[in-house]
């Protein structure tokens, strides 16, 4: 799945079509949470991700929020999987150390 990563986002936060792609599918009671994005307010599911991995770097136990595709127009990959890893940023590029 593509990320953006976004260090002013706290959580990871999935688009529910990507989101459906792994299998995970919030109920409509589950969009509980109230979120403040640019976009707006709106509403977002809490879920767990077992796992996370990119490029190798693994994290377990990850909290994420999933929203509605039409509140998000990228999955964004926040600091919930960010503060578990060590980054750094060198001539435009994130490098990402476990």
């Amino acid at each position: 799945i593509d990320f953006l990563v976004d260090t002013g986002a706290s959580m990871i936060a999935l688009r529910e079509s990507s989101a459906a792609r792994l299998g995970i599918r919030p109920s409509a009671r589950d969009y509980t949470v109230k979120t403040q994005t640019a976009n707006g307010v709106g509403r977002a599911a809490r879920v767990q991700l077992m796992r996370v991995e990119i490029n190798g770097i693994a994290v377990r136990d990850v909290e994420a929020f999933v929203v509605p595709d039409d509140s998000l127009s990228t999955n964004l990959l926040g600091m919930s999987f960010l503060s578990r890893v060590k980054w750094t940023h060198d001539h435009g590029r994130l490098v990402l150390e476990q």
